[in-house]
């Protein structure tokens, strides 16, 4: 732990030059401004992505003119100037700034595309995936990792509570060895397909159905990667399932289908389930295989690998986890805003009641899953089986699949969060850093 400052005179690392959105600082080893104003040869170090390494800047003009630019000059907190002791504090000041920006990524204009917009009629009254809704198996004494976050976030937060202005600790977060990632992946996926459904364009636009099965059928190339279907997880509560693939659906004998089926068909191919091309496969596989039905189909035309940052900006959050990112995203908040602003603050979720804190983590998880996987090449070949003739050992080493990657998604979120935290006045200012917007100047 790095002592209190009681002398705001004395030399420490302040920024002259600060852009947390794109990442970029100059910071030099000086007194405070309002104690001396007057321009030395101090010592200065630029601060960039992806690395952070401070690299030294020969002449801090160089710090003084990039404040003409998008620059901030310095970093107040309050009414003092923000101070570390390190260069290493300072990295992870601007490194945490930088990743908990991109949580407000297009609000002002750039960014990439994003989540289909709502639909102009209310949407649907559709249960949740709550609590109960599902039936994962659980290992005796193996603790789920939603429990073992939060309990992290509680702890560490209590640890920055306690520090002073000009104190700082490293961290050290959950060991993956004995949690289970699995059941937290699932609920996390089932969000996303809750609010895609919320999202059902209206009958006939094709130009907003087009890119809302697709996101659809992302989805349903996630959850497979992650081997999440079929075998390793079965809706407990079929009469919320049900609902919300009829609501999906206009099927004629969808409920012939047992319910692993129609959530694999759903999920393999996104489409709304009526158009006749569609129905013609159907009919064709059911009628020629029966019971057995397609638990994954063929995604013609969908790439075996994707960009991550592309693919969760194409996934809604549900409006309780809408709130913990940039509020003027509205309905384009997307999942990689959120992992953004959590990987930077985890402690975003400390004033959410309990279930909807949960259910972030659970986001969180599933969000990581998408990173872990996106660059895996290897797309399994669709399985024509009835879910309930899986054999033990198949559903087994399915288990054993997801459980691989339910742990890797562990381990890269651990990875990614904090290395340091601050007293609670430079955390206050680093959760601001995803509300920051670039000014447009309007030219006549």
């Amino acid at each position: 732990m790095t002592p209190p400052n009681n002398e705001a005179s004395a030399p420490k690392w302040r920024f002259e030059a600060l852009d947390s959105r794109a990442g970029l600082a100059f910071a030099a080893w000086r007194p405070s401004r309002a104690t001396s104003t007057v321009v030395d040869d101090w010592p200065c170090l630029f601060f960039s992505p992806p690395g952070f390494v401070p690299e030294p800047v020969g002449n801090i003009a160089f710090a003084l003119g990039a404040t003409h630019g998008s620059f901030a000059p310095g970093l107040l907190v309050g009414d003092e100037e923000a101070f570390f002791e390190t260069p290493e504090e300072v990295a992870e000041f601007v490194r945490r700034g930088y990743i908990n920006s991109a949580g407000g990524d297009g609000a002002d204009g750039g960014g990439g595309g994003g989540p289909v917009p709502l639909p102009p009629e209310p949407p649907p009254d559709l249960p949740g995936p709550g609590e109960g809704s599902l039936e994962v198996s659980r290992e005796y004494g193996v603790v789920p990792m939603r429990e073992m976050i939060w309990e992290d976030i509680r702890r560490i937060s209590g640890i920055s509570a306690e520090l002073k202005p000009g104190q700082s600790v490293r961290v050290r977060w959950m060991n993956v060895d004995n949690a289970n990632a699995v059941e937290s992946i699932v609920t996390g996926a089932l969000h996303i397909l809750h609010e895609l459904l919320m999202r059902k364009p209206p009958s006939g636009s094709g130009d907003r159905l087009f890119p809302w099965s697709n996101d659809i059928r992302a989805l349903g190339t996630c959850m497979r990667k992650l081997s999440l279907w079929p075998g390793t997880w079965t809706p407990r509560q079929t009469t919320w399932a049900d609902r919300m693939l009829d609501y999906a659906s206009s099927v004629a004998d969808w409920h012939g289908f047992p319910l692993d089926g129609k959530m694999a068909l759903f999920l393999s191919n996104g489409a709304t389930l009526d158009d006749e091309e569609f129905l013609t496969l159907l009919n064709f596989h059911y009628g020629n295989y029966p019971p057995y039905v397609p638990m994954w189909m063929p995604l013609s035309g969908d790439p075996a690998t994707y960009d991550p940052i592309e693919l969760l900006r194409r996934f809604p959050l549900p409006g309780f986890a809408a709130k913990c990112v940039a509020g003027d995203l509205d309905s384009e908040a997307s999942l990689y805003h959120l992992l953004s602003v959590f990987t930077a603050g985890p402690d975003v979720i400390k004033h959410v009641n309990g279930r909807d804190a949960s259910a972030i983590i659970d986001l969180v998880l599933f969000a990581c899953g998408c990173v872990v996987t996106c660059a895996d090449g290897a797309d399994p070949q669709p399985v024509y089986r009835y879910p309930g003739l899986w054999s033990e050992s198949r559903r087994t080493r399915a288990n054993e699949a997801a459980k691989q990657y339910a742990r890797a998604a562990s381990e890269w979120l651990k990875e990614h969060l904090p290395r340091v935290v601050f007293a609670p006045n430079i955390e206050k200012t680093l959760s601001r850093s995803k509300d920051i917007r670039y000014a447009m100047n309007e030219t006549a």
